[in-house]
Order: structure tokens, then sequence, then C-alpha cells
């Protein structure tokens, strides 16, 4: 009920979603990055692709796991995107042979 109305623009039902599934949500970053405000970052940013997604959901499977998906998603990316730049012009430069 809460998706379909969140869907329809009802922002009391949105604010529930996000009050129901911010802390797991918030968690599953935090233990991914072990910063708080990465995991602030990521998961807000998850509720907001979520959320832009939401048409799309399918409201026959549960919210949860799909916004799990998401946020570990999000942490993954921003992790490679890190070790990319630690290893990459922002890193120390390899030792030559």
């Amino acid at each position: 009920m809460l998706i379909r109305a969140a869907c329809g623009g009802d922002r009391d039902a949105a604010a529930a979603l996000f009050r129901r599934h911010w802390q797991p949500a918030w968690r599953v970053a935090y233990g991914m990055t072990g910063l708080r405000a990465l995991a602030d970052d990521i998961a807000a940013d998850a509720f907001e692709r979520a959320f832009s997604a939401l048409n799309r959901f399918d409201r026959r499977r549960p919210f949860a796991p799909w916004l799990h998906r998401i946020v570990v998603n999000r942490a993954l990316d921003l992790l490679r995107a890190e070790r990319r730049l630690v290893g990459g012009e922002l890193g120390p430069e390899p030792a030559s042979e």
C-alpha cells in the first residue's frame, strides 16, 4: 500500500517508506565502507534512486531486498571509484624494475 501511494505522489507514504527502511539501508552502507559520512551519502543516494524508479518496482516483490541491492550497488560503485583514484592518477607511482 505504501509503495502504491508513494508512486501516486503521496509524500506521507514516501516518508513512511523512508522511515521504515533508512536504518537498515544505512547499516548496510556503513558495514561496507566503515565511514559514517559515506554511509549517509550512499543511503541517501540509494533512496533517491529507488524513489525515482519506484514506478518500475515490481510490487509483487518485497521492497526491502530491492532497496538493499541498490544500496550495495551504490557502495560498490563508490568503493570501485575510490580504488581507481588511489591506484590511478592520485596513487603512488609503481616501483620500476
